[in-house]
C-alpha cells in the first residue's frame, strides 16, 4: 500500500462548533453508542436529521448528500477507469498501482471493449457520508487538503457485478477494547464468499479454491478498509486530546453532513437537540429491535430442542443441551454479532431459518 499523509482533523469549523456546545465526558459504556450508530440504516440517519417534511418525501438520504453520479465522483477523485486498451494478461492483482484497470474486489482486469467499471463506495455513501467525506460540488471552500485526502481513500473502481453484490456491506466495526475502527473480519469473509459465487473467469481455472488467492482477497480488503481506519482514528484521537467525548465525536460526524445537503435540505435540518433526541429514540429502538431478535431465536432453539422427532431425539438432545448453558452465557456477544448481519439484509436470513425451525415443529 502506498503511504498516505493522515490529518488530524477534517475540518475545522464543524470541529470549533462541536467544542463550544462540548458535552460533559460520558462513562465508558455510553460511550458504545458508536456501535449502535453503525448499525443505523440509511433512513435511521435520514429521520434523526431532517424534519417530517423532507423525513417522508420520496428521497433516500443518498439522493440527498449526492449531489453528482458516483461515476463522477471517481473520476473526478481518482480518474477515469480502464485507462488501458486491447488484451491484457488474465490474472489478479490487488496493488494499489492498478486502481483503474482491475477490480478491487476481486482483483481481475476490466475488459475495455465496452466493459466499464463502476465506482465503488469502501464504505457505504451513507456513512461515508459521516466518517470519511464524498466529492461534492457544494461547499467547496470548506473542502480543504486533508478533508480531499480522507475522502479519496473510499473510491476505487470494481465490475458491476462485484460492486452490486458488495452492495450496502460495512467493512468496519468499532472495537470497544482498543477504542478505534478496525477491519470486521466476519463482514471480510462474506464478502469473500459473495464475490466468488458471482464472478466467473473463464480462462483460469479452479481459481476460486486457490488458497493463495484466497488469503490474499482478505489481506486486501484489509489492507484498503486500514488507510480508511487510520483516517478515522486519528480525528477520534484527536477529540480525545481536546478533552472531548465520544457524544462531541458521534456530533461531529453527523454535523460534517452539513457540507453536502442543498439550500432546502438545510431549512428542513432539525435543531441540534432535537437531532440528538432523535439519534437518542434510534438508537434506543436498535437496542430493542436486538433484544426482541435475540428472543426470537433463543425460542426457536428451545422450541428445537424440546420437539425433535424419537429417530433425532438422542442425537439432537445430547448435542444441543450441552451446549445450550454455554449458548445463553455468549449470548449478548452472538446476538451482537447476529443483529449486525439483520440490520444488512432486513432480517430475511435469520426469520427464515427460525420459520424454518417452527416448521419443522409442526
Amino acid at each position: 500500500m502506498e503511504e498516505v499523509e493522515i490529518p488530524d482533523i477534517r475540518n475545522m469549523g464543524i470541529f470549533h462548533e462541536v467544542v463550544n456546545g462540548q458535552t460533559p465526558m460520558r462513562p465508558k459504556e455510553r460511550q458504545l453508542y458508536i456501535q449502535k450508530l453503525l448499525l443505523c440504516n440509511p433512513r435511521d440517519i435520514k429521520n434523526m436529521l431532517f424534519d417530517a417534511g423532507l423525513s417522508r418525501a420520496n428521497k433516500t438520504f443518498r439522493s440527498i448528500i449526492e449531489d453528482t453520479s458516483a461515476g463522477q465522483q471517481c473520476a473526478k477523485t481518482i480518474g477515469e477507469s480502464c485507462v488501458f486498451k486491447g488484451q491484457e494478461e488474465i490474472t489478479y492483482n490487488f496493488d494499489i498501482e492498478h486502481k483503474h484497470t482491475h477490480c478491487w474486489l476481486c482483483g481481475f482486469p476490466f475488459l475495455c471493449d465496452g466493459n466499464k467499471a463502476e465506482c465503488e463506495h469502501l464504505i457505504p455513501v451513507t456513512f461515508a457520508g459521516l466518517f470519511t467525506g464524498i466529492q461534492s460540488q457544494r461547499n467547496k471552500d470548506q473542502f480543504t487538503d486533508a478533508f480531499m485526502r480522507a475522502y479519496e481513500t473510499n473510491y476505487l473502481y470494481a465490475h458491476a457485478s462485484c460492486n452490486r453484490t458488495k452492495s450496502n456491506l460495512m467493512l468496519l466495526t468499532w472495537d470497544d477494547d482498543q477504542s478505534k475502527m478496525v477491519f470486521d473480519d466476519e463482514k471480510g469473509n462474506i464478502l469473500r464468499e459473495r464475490i466468488l459465487k458471482v464472478r466467473t473467469v473463464p480462462q483460469i481455472k479452479s481459481y476460486k479454491e486457490d488458497s493463495e488467492y484466497r488469503e490474499r482477497m482478505i489481506q486486501n480488503y484489509k489492507d484498503k478498509m486500514q488507510v480508511i481506519c487510520d483516517f478515522i482514528n486519528a480525528e477520534y484521537r484527536y477529540f480525545l486530546k481536546q478533552g472531548l467525548s465520544m457524544t462531541d465525536y458521534i456530533k461531529y460526524v453527523v454535523g460534517m453532513t452539513k457540507l453536502y445537503f442543498s439550500k432546502t435540505a438545510l431549512e428542513q435540518l432539525k435543531a441540534e437537540g432535537d437531532r440528538r433526541d432523535s439519534l437518542s429514540a434510534t438508537l434506543g429502538d436498535i437496542t430493542r429491535n436486538i433484544k426482541e431478535e435475540s428472543n426470537e431465536i433463543i425460542d426457536a432453539i428451545e422450541d428445537n430442542i424440546k420437539h425433535t422427532t424419537t429417530a433425532k431425539k438422542a442425537f439432537k438432545q445430547s448435542s444441543m443441551q450441552k451446549s445450550f448453558k454455554k449458548t445463553k452465557r455468549d449470548l449478548s456477544f452472538a446476538f451482537e454479532e447476529a443483529t449486525k448481519r439483520v440490520r444488512i439484509n432486513g432480517g430475511k436470513r435469520i426469520r427464515r431459518k427460525i420459520s424454518k425451525t417452527r416448521r419443522r415443529k409442526k
